[in-house]
């Protein structure tokens, strides 16, 4: 069964997959949080801002972000930090594993830390899924070392 609960003190890191409801298709799709910069750990030649115009205008980014653009250093706001006072409000560049071509045709967004749900690799309704799980299995096959698992999902904890 899919989780409908916020998940408390939700950390995301890129790599990690998590599921997401998109209003316009009543659906929920998989999705990827996706780092600022370089995407080469996932074994693609594309960075954030080539894959899509979500860096294009400032009133685009998420005012949980400090991001300059001369630099593409990006960090916090203070409200934001751990301890903040929104920290449960942050958003999340993401990739939708909506399309057959991913990343090619895959949507890239932002979503709210506070709409993330636990992916279930055994929901046959998530669109796509043959896809999340290669990208799922290929991660782990490439074994990357560093403190990012890439590829995994989280499971909901069963108490």
């Amino acid at each position: 069964t899919r989780s409908t609960q916020v998940i408390p003190g939700l950390d995301p890191k890129p790599g990690e997959i998590y599921t997401a409801f998109w209003p316009k298709t009543k659906q929920f799709y998989a999705i990827l949080v996706l780092p600022w910069g370089s995407f080469r750990q996932f074994g693609w030649e594309m960075t954030l801002k080539s894959c899509s115009d979500i860096l294009d205008r400032d009133r685009d980014i998420p005012s949980c972000y400090n991001y300059d653009r001369d630099t593409e250093s990006v960090e916090w706001t203070e409200n934001y930090k751990p301890e903040g006072r929104y920290y449960h409000k942050r958003k999340y560049p993401v990739l939708y594993f909506d399309a057959a071509d991913v990343p090619g045709k895959c949507l890239v967004g932002w979503v709210g830390v506070n709409e993330f749900r636990y992916y279930d690799p055994h929901d046959a309704e998530i669109p796509f899924k043959d896809k999340v799980d290669d990208f799922i299995r290929r991660m782990g096959e490439r074994n990357l070392s560093g403190d990012v698992e890439m590829g995994t999902y989280h499971r909901r904890k069963v108490s």
